[in-house]
């Protein structure tokens, strides 16, 4: 079986993702979403949105890209959701060999520096549209245009309804765009 990069993101019209190391809103239901997709699957993130987990995530393989990675095999703090550390350069090679055996979903979950590096290597992008005036000192707006560009080939897949948060009153729309011509992840 072939695999995809998968890029999964909760962001505002103006690109915003961030601000002081945290998602700058809460959506339960988008946190509910990110676990449903993402359970049993390998997340891969960059160094500061691991750090800024409040705890290893559950029941999924954690990938921390770093420029200088210090541990190449996996923590021994969790059996279920062990920690991989690697280079940008290293990513598929790691991937085919936490994924040799039992395949699993792959998605991309940031931050910024690792979206901008990767988006044009995924084939489908999870987005919840948080339509708020939020301010934020990490956006992404080049990955709305990347979308929205029809050179890439996107097609929508599903686009829900917008939705008032129960919790927060936040009002948002969930997104899921899929490349019409998938981009597989080379063997190495």
């Amino acid at each position: 079986m072939r695999q995809i990069y998968e890029l999964i993101v909760a962001m505002t019209p103006a690109g915003v993702i961030g601000h002081n190391g945290t998602i700058p809103w809460h959506i339960p239901e988008d946190l509910e979403y990110f676990k449903k997709m993402t359970i049993g699957g390998i997340i891969v993130m960059g160094r500061k949105t691991f750090e800024s987990l409040p705890r290893i995530l559950p029941n999924r393989i954690h990938v921390v890209i770093t420029r200088t990675p210090k541990i190449i095999h996996p923590s021994t703090t969790n059996e279920t959701s062990p920690v991989y550390y690697s280079t940008l350069e290293n990513l598929d090679t790691l991937i085919h060999q936490i994924s040799f055996r039992i395949k699993r979903q792959i998605f991309i979950i940031g931050g910024r520096d690792l979206f901008m590096e990767l988006m044009s290597r995924c084939s489908k992008f999870h987005i919840t549209m948080v339509y708020q005036n939020i301010p934020g000192d990490v956006s992404v707006p080049e990955l709305l245009d990347y979308i929205r560009d029809k050179k890439n080939g996107m097609e929508d897949e599903v686009e829900d309804e917008r939705r008032v948060s129960s919790k927060s009153e936040i009002e948002y729309q969930m997104f899921r765009i899929r490349r019409k011509t998938p981009i597989y992840i080379t063997r190495c």
